[in-house]
């Protein structure tokens, strides 16, 4: 009895010994958060993971496509952190650049509540995309091949002009492989599917300057009968036609709307393809583009299988 107690008092002795050691830490202190340089860092590595073909490394606050060509992620006048952009989200989308690319989170699976002036995806830079899909409409267009969407269900009703560039025509066909497998187990589904307006189309989005990444040949926009676009919706409760997306005050948007089941949308996610039904402000639910560097870090999907 008397060594156990011995012994007891020897490990509590040991013990507040080492606390004794320990160096005294402040309780002010607060836990170091990254810097923006390290935030922009990490980020940025996704254009690599998600463009092997074309970029080849991110060094020195730039993207380093293989033919040598250096891009710098932040740009003069673009906002500078993920805090200015959603303070104004409107002007990290008329004046973007690679960070603000990818600095809004997309979230892929079923939707959750989401906050207002975070539309992932809606900042892009057009000098990237043209860079990377061709900055003519005839470079664009020499890189095109024609895939009949579907076909199983509408033959060759549908031929859609889609890029080479990215495998993004293999890519696509697969979404329309798993979606015709989907149709054949809920063919109520078919109706959402049918009717695809474009997928090549160079033009600039309805109210801005900017492009609209039809131009490329890498977004698909299926059936606008059973879809929802925040535009048509807003000029059709306030009975105007033109109008500029800049004058459009936030608490004027329309509420947002949406009939695509998440089981389509899960199909062209696992393939690259962000939704524009996740733009919780400018909802745009027939719309599906090609942007696997805002899936490749969290989810892994670049379409590669």
């Amino acid at each position: 009895m008397k060594k156990n107690i011995v012994f007891l008092s020897f490990v509590v002795l040991s013990k507040l010994g080492a606390l004794w050691a320990t160096p005294a830490v402040s309780l002010s202190q607060k836990p170091k958060t990254p810097s923006l340089q390290q935030e922009t860092e990490a980020d940025a590595s996704v254009y690599v993971q998600a463009y092997p073909d074309h970029i080849k490394a991110y060094e020195n606050h730039c993207l380093i496509w293989r033919d040598g060509t250096r891009m710098p992620i932040h740009r003069p006048g673009s906002l500078p952190s993920m805090n200015a952009i959603q303070q104004d989200f409107q002007k990290a989308c008329d004046h973007p650049d690679l960070y603000g690319q990818i600095a809004v989170n997309y979230t892929a699976g079923p939707m959750h509540s989401g906050a207002l002036k975070t539309d992932p995806g809606r900042i892009r830079d057009d000098a990237f995309f043209k860079k990377m899909y061709g900055d003519t409409q005839d470079k664009v267009k020499s890189k095109l091949t024609t895939l009949y969407w579907m076909p199983k269900f509408f033959q060759k009703k549908y031929p859609l002009q889609v890029t080479t560039i990215n495998d993004v025509d293999k890519k696509l066909k697969r979404c329309s492989d798993q979606l015709e497998k989907l149709c054949e187990q809920k063919p109520q589904y078919i109706k959402f599917l049918e009717k695809p307006i474009r997928a090549f189309y160079w033009s600039a989005i309805a109210g801005t300057s900017r492009m609209s990444t039809h131009s490329y040949g890498m977004t698909i926009d299926i059936n606008v009968e059973h879809s929802n676009y925040w535009l048509w919706d807003y000029q059709k409760e306030n009975k105007v036609k033109n109008v500029q997306e800049k004058d459009i005050k936030w608490h004027k948007m329309p509420k947002y709307r949406n009939k695509i089941p998440q089981e389509i949308v899960d199909i062209f996610e696992s393939q690259g393809f962000i939704w524009g039904g996740k733009w919780y402000t400018h909802y745009d639910t027939m719309h599906f583009e090609y942007r696997p560097e805002l899936l490749v870090q969290r989810h892994g999907n670049t379409g590669k299988k």
